[in-house]
């Protein structure tokens, strides 16, 4: 979630007009989730999702509803892509439109395309060069890598594609993310 999100949901309970028009990306756990159907007999559900700020309450309809159903299941975890729009039949109110979810376990395989490693030139030494480069031969996934190692006291920097290997993103974070070296960056 530190890496794919852009909003939390305490952000969202604040207002959401200054939100409005921008593409939004939050994530959480499932609450309180309800399916049923409107006064016309379409169905829908609403849920609760929390995060580590607050919880907001979402509804789907209709056609989101049937499309996103199989993930309305108390405890589950979602990343969620949205958009704040106007409310159907309103000029003055605006609401959560989810435009796409998926479950948050598989959001960093699916969205995440390249990891950007940095290095700052006085933490690379052959231990940790080492230990990257024999991460980077075991691990075989679709998310390539690029390093990028900089020296902060003379503004340098050099950048370092890896066209040959690809690795599984989620499984390459965890490997890394003890190394208090290194900085990253997901695109």
């Amino acid at each position: 979630m530190d890496n794919l999100c852009n909003v939390t949901l305490a952000e969202l309970q604040k207002d959401l007009n200054t939100l409005k028009g921008r593409d939004l990306t939050f994530g959480g756990m499932m609450t309180e989730v309800k399916h049923t159907t409107t006064q016309k007999g379409n169905p829908m559900g609403s849920f609760i999702i929390e995060d580590y700020t607050d919880s907001y309450r979402l509804v789907l309809f209709s056609e989101e509803y049937l499309k996103y159903k199989h993930l309305l299941i108390e405890g589950t975890a979602v990343l969620i892509k949205a958009k704040i729009l106007p409310r159907f039949n309103s000029d003055t109110q605006v609401e959560v439109r989810i435009l796409n979810m998926m479950l948050l376990s598989e959001a960093l395989e699916k969205l995440v395309k390249e990891i950007t490693i940095r290095l700052p030139l006085s933490t690379v030494h052959p231990q940790l060069t080492e230990l990257l480069a024999k991460l980077v031969r075991k691990m075989k996934g679709k998310c390539s890598l690029k390093f990028i190692v900089y020296d902060p006291d003379d503004n340098l920097s050099i950048e370092m594609p890896s066209g040959k290997y690809h690795v599984p993103c989620s499984e390459f974070l965890q490997a890394i993310r003890d190394l208090p070296e290194i900085s990253f960056k997901l695109t």
